[in-house]
């Protein structure tokens, strides 16, 4: 059932977006619409900007004592009246012109002539132009003056064919092209790019050229001279290739840089309105033709001959905004009846809605209890893998005291082992050496040698002290090959100054071997007293006076001695006899 509700919304949006659907400005479009107008609406200030400098060139112009000065100011006032205030650009061409002949200076005039003709061409004075441009067309030329005379030309040949709606481009167009391009051959001039787009009737080779002019306005800024001009051979070269995005974005910008310059001569504004007209951008539109309209009432040759093409893009726009209220009331229509269809499949969804909130309400109440019953199974599961986990944790830290255990064992019955097998052979080594005394003893009382028996039983006693000797240094001898770190281990249990250094050639001495016999697990003083010979005081004021100089810890030093040496690594129990 929801899929099916779905499916109907989805087919009622659609319905609604196929009846609502219009022309869809691109992201590019308005951007460049939105230049536009901003560039419109700051045109005042870009006016009072010009005014400042024509104020300021005039001021110079009067003030200056130097005739190239004041012909340099002229030539600014020109450039600067040339596409905005015709009587203005007159004057001062007159004034150059003056100067010119005054001076003798042939450059002075060809260049101010040239200006002339260009304006008589946008003013739309074609036969003045071209007389101008037949006395020029007599007068020895430089390069640039050349290559100036022949875009003057194309200039004329082309206003002229726009004034008297003639195919475009006029050929002498391409023929004054071709003498620019026998001149400049130069692809970074403007000149050269300007007579290529002139130039250029293959259409394949068209895009070629485009590619070559828009690739050097891409590179050039903004202010320069050429660069509206190259800014509309790039748009309408586009148009020509069907390339409308370039059109409009290269129109744009020629025609915001004619804005900022108070260029009148805004012939491609039409083109743009159009555009938006076309993209359903209708308040664009027009805001775009009443700046054309505008222009028309303020300057009106520089919209040409265009004001039946004007007229009947303001037609155009005038139908297509019927058009939009007609549509709009239409798809007004349309959403009523929607809207309604909508309530009604609302309400019948608030009556499923209510029925199926019911159902869920009930089987999440099922679904509850059954997880409830299924948390306290899981809750006593986890409380079995808890016992049994702390079960496991108690039978591993057994396990590690059994092995802990298993270690002390080992370690004591390897000891043990050891010095029972040590003592064993010691001990047969005296009870031999009883027996011989015995025998060399009863043989001299049997023989009445009671004299030698006598020396042979006092000699005795000195042998035993150096066999007493004997046995300390085998003891340090199997001590030191079970324990062969214990010196330096037991040296850290005692103050750094008070750490025995043993004599040379010397294993271990009195008081080391006293604790040596702690680390075998003798501890009774009267034990250790016996097996080194010494009194049980004597042991007694020793191990005293080792507790003085030990580091000071929690744990007992006699502890502290039998943890010494743990990790010992146990030789084999033969070697050891051997």
């Amino acid at each position: 059932m929801n899929n099916k509700i779905i499916v109907l919304i989805s087919g009622m949006i659609f319905l609604f977006c196929s009846c609502s659907q219009n022309h869809q400005a691109t992201r590019v479009q308005k951007e460049c619409f939105s230049r536009i107008i901003s560039a419109l609406d700051s045109a005042a200030h870009y006016k009072h900007i010009r005014d400042s400098k024509i104020e300021e060139y005039k001021k110079n112009a009067s003030s200056t004592g130097s005739v190239e000065s004041a012909y340099f100011y002229n030539k600014l006032l020109i450039e600067n009246f040339m596409h905005f205030n015709f009587d203005s650009a007159q004057t001062y061409i007159d004034k150059n012109l003056e100067l010119a002949e005054r001076t003798g200076k042939t450059e002075w005039l060809l260049e101010t002539e040239i200006a002339k003709s260009e304006l008589l061409a946008h003013e739309g004075m074609l036969e003045e132009c071209a007389a101008e441009l037949r006395v020029l067309s007599k007068v020895p030329m430089n390069r640039e003056q050349k290559l100036d005379y022949y875009v003057a030309q194309i200039d004329y040949w082309s206003n002229r064919a726009i004034f008297l709606n003639l195919p475009q481009p006029d050929p002498m167009c391409v023929v004054y092209a071709d003498s620019i391009l026998a001149v400049e051959n130069n692809e970074n001039s403007p000149y050269y790019l300007h007579a290529r787009y002139w130039n250029e009737t293959d259409p394949e080779k068209k895009q070629v050229v485009r590619d070559l002019i828009k690739k050097h306005v891409d590179e050039m800024p903004a202010n320069q001279y050429w660069f509206p001009q190259l800014c509309t051979d790039v748009g309408w070269l586009s148009s020509l290739l069907g390339d409308s995005e370039n059109e409009l974005v290269y129109y744009t910008k020629g025609i915001c840089e004619q804005i900022v310059r108070i260029d009148r001569s805004v012939s491609m504004l039409p083109a743009v309105a159009r555009h938006a007209l076309e993209a359903g951008e209708l308040a664009s539109a027009q805001r775009l033709y009443s700046a054309t309209v505008a222009i028309q009432k303020d300057y009106p040759d520089r919209i040409r001959s265009a004001s039946k093409p004007l007229y009947s893009a303001l037609m155009n726009l005038s139908e297509a905004s019927t058009s939009k209220i007609n549509e709009q009331a239409r798809i007004s229509q349309i959403i009523s009846w929607v809207l309604a269809l909508c309530l009604i499949i609302a309400v019948w969804a608030l009556y499923y809605v209510v029925v199926s909130s019911r159902k869920r309400r009930q089987l999440h109440k099922e679904l509850e209890e059954k997880v409830a019953l299924l948390n306290e199974k899981t809750q006593e599961l986890e409380n079995e893998r808890a016992l049994l986990h702390e079960s496991n944790e108690a039978l591993s830290q057994k396990g590690a005291e059994l092995q802990e255990e298993g270690a002390r064992l080992k370690e004591a019955n390897y000891l043990k082992e050891e010095y029972i097998g040590q003592m064993f052979a010691t001990c047969s080594a005296y009870l031999q050496k009883m027996a011989d005394l015995k025998k060399d003893i009863n043989r001299k009382l049997v023989a009445r040698q009671y004299d030698l028996a006598l020396n042979a039983t006092q000699a005795r006693s000195e042998k035993d002290m150096e066999e007493q000797h004997e046995l300390w240094n085998k003891f340090d001898e199997i001590f030191l090959q079970i324990f062969p770190d214990f010196v330096e281990q037991f040296n850290t249990l005692l103050r750094p100054e008070e750490q025995i250094t043993l004599k040379s050639g010397e294993r271990l001495s009195t008081d080391i071997r006293i604790y040596a016999l702690v680390r075998l697990g003798i501890s009774s003083s009267v034990k250790i007293g016996k097996i080194l010979g010494l009194s049980t005081q004597t042991v007694y004021n020793a191990r005293q006076k080792m507790r003085a100089r030990a580091t000071e810890s929690a744990v007992e030093f006699p502890v502290r001695v039998r943890n010494l040496c743990e990790n010992i690594q146990i030789p084999t129990l033969t070697d050891t006899i051997e």
